[in-house]
């Protein structure tokens, strides 16, 4: 992992997972209810992200059985920049959908 990368609890999903401003994604190690009886532990690793239409990357996350996909670019705007929320328009700043780092501009 980058020295320098930062991470930030996903909104709706603190203590599940986390988001980088490089725009990696990881799920945080928990207990989660199995699928018969009991519980069953969650490691913590990096989620693999899938291409879609336009070249945009996005990943699915589930919390209580609800599984939802989201589009990482919009994750780290979220996470990383003061007021946005899930309708903010994100544009890349290279005009390379599949670059998600962030990087604020005046």
């Amino acid at each position: 992992m980058n020295a320098t990368e930062r991470w930030q609890a996903v909104e709706g999903y603190e203590g599940c997972y986390e988001i980088s401003d490089v725009g990696r994604v990881r799920s945080l190690e928990r207990l989660v209810a199995g699928p018969r009886d009991g519980t069953r532990l969650v490691r913590s690793r990096i989620l693999r992200s899938e291409r879609i239409q336009g070249g945009y990357h996005r990943v699915d996350l589930c919390r209580d059985g609800v599984t939802k996909h989201h589009m990482i670019h919009q994750m780290v705007a979220i996470a990383f920049v003061p007021g946005s929320g899930p309708n903010l328009m994100v544009l890349h700043n290279d005009g390379d959908s599949q670059n998600n780092h962030m990087e604020v501009t005046a």
